[in-house]
């Protein structure tokens, strides 16, 4: 409906954009200094990729493919851990 109707069009961005803010106060909360390169692992950038990886995920699932979707769900839980405070020394 976004696609043909320029009202839902532009609520759907401006409620994408309010809840992509969220995310990023949070990761932003989380990580604080903790990320190995200050310049590259932001907050924005770390939560587009997660938002990425789920979507691409669960449309994959959705389709019936699963192949590596463990190992990235591994993957993506090890970068996590690195980032988040208390979870030992940082990288």
């Amino acid at each position: 409906m976004a696609n043909h109707n320029e009202a839902i069009r532009a609520y759907t961005v401006e409620f994408g954009e309010r809840i992509r803010l969220l995310g990023v106060d949070r990761v932003r909360e989380q990580i604080g200094r903790r990320a190995p390169e200050q310049g590259i692992f932001v907050p924005e950038a770390v939560t587009m990729a997660i938002s990425a990886i789920g979507h691409s995920m669960g449309l994959q699932a959705r389709l019936g493919l699963s192949a590596g979707h463990a190992e990235l769900r591994r993957l993506v839980e090890w970068c996590i851990g690195r980032l988040e405070p208390n979870e030992g020394p940082a990288p």
